[in-house]
């Protein structure tokens, strides 16, 4: 959902859906708080549920913001951390980050780092991640394979 805004579960259900990737477990604030939810992958309501992955103890957010903006370092560190400790990373983007966007009106910290640079800084979290062992799939792959 648009800036992980609740809905009717029992409305993507009767549409056919069968995972919702809409639940941040943590505390944003002005926006939400999430930290009554459960961080790990699991079937709520008949539908299952994959939530942004969050740090173990402290449940900062691993999402675009959080990577954009904090120390590409201490990002990846957080990113391994909560893979061994979870066993899954779930991690969103949005396509636009990896373009230009310093033209648009938007806050300093949505552009801060954008287009190639942004890329690099993926393709260095990949790498660190590759080399923990960690696997990449789609959320249908993983449903297919970790949630039967």
């Amino acid at each position: 959902m648009p800036r992980l805004q609740p809905f009717d579960r029992g409305k993507l259900r009767a549409y056919g859906f069968q995972y919702d990737a809409s639940v941040n477990p943590t505390y944003l604030p002005g926006r939400y708080n999430l930290l009554h939810e459960n961080p790990q992958p699991h079937v709520r309501d008949e539908l299952i549920e994959l939530p942004s992955s969050t740090t173990p103890l402290l449940r900062l957010p691993l999402f675009w913001l959080s990577f954009k903006n904090l120390p590409p370092a201490l990002f990846r560190y957080w990113a391994v951390r909560t893979l061994q400790k979870r066993k899954v990373l779930m991690l969103y983007f949005h396509p636009w980050e990896f373009t230009n966007i310093q033209a648009y009106q938007l806050p300093g910290y949505v552009k801060r780092v954008d287009g190639k640079a942004l890329l690099a800084r993926l393709e260095k979290l990949i790498q660190t991640l590759q080399k923990q062992g960690a696997s990449f799939m789609t959320c249908q792959e993983y449903i297919r394979t970790s949630m039967v």
